[in-house]
């Protein structure tokens, strides 16, 4: 049974992100170089990379009851009035954002729908 994991060129240094371990010890048809074994540099503590333009933000208060606020940008900062009740600032990446879209019944419209508006699925 094939795994996926991430594949390096032993030649050229090309990353094949999410390759089959069937493809191990392969030709790469590019260089001739062969595919090997990267080991993966994501952890708990460097979670996935994604574009700044796809994290989404909240603004959470625990001093009231958990309630939230949706800013309209998610490069500004916080307004003032709401550090002062308590809320702190919550940023999002996609794989977050699908829980806490399931959690609280919401739809991301960035996440879910291309830039025409039509649904990408």
């Amino acid at each position: 049974m094939a795994v996926v994991m991430d594949l390096e060129c032993s030649r050229c240094g090309e990353v094949k992100r999410d390759g089959l371990s069937s493809e191990l010890d392969t030709k790469h048809s590019y260089c001739d170089g062969t595919w090997v074994w990267l080991p993966s540099v994501r952890t708990s503590e460097s979670p996935m990379p994604f574009d700044t333009r796809d994290k989404c933000v909240i603004y959470v208060s625990d001093r009231e009851g958990g309630r939230i606020q949706y800013p309209g940008r998610n490069d500004q900062p916080m307004p003032e009035r709401l550090v002062q009740r308590g809320y702190r600032r919550v940023e999002m990446n996609p794989r977050e954002l699908r829980r806490f879209e399931r959690h609280h019944n919401v739809i991301n419209e960035r996440l879910n729908y291309d830039s025409n508006g039509s649904a990408d699925k």
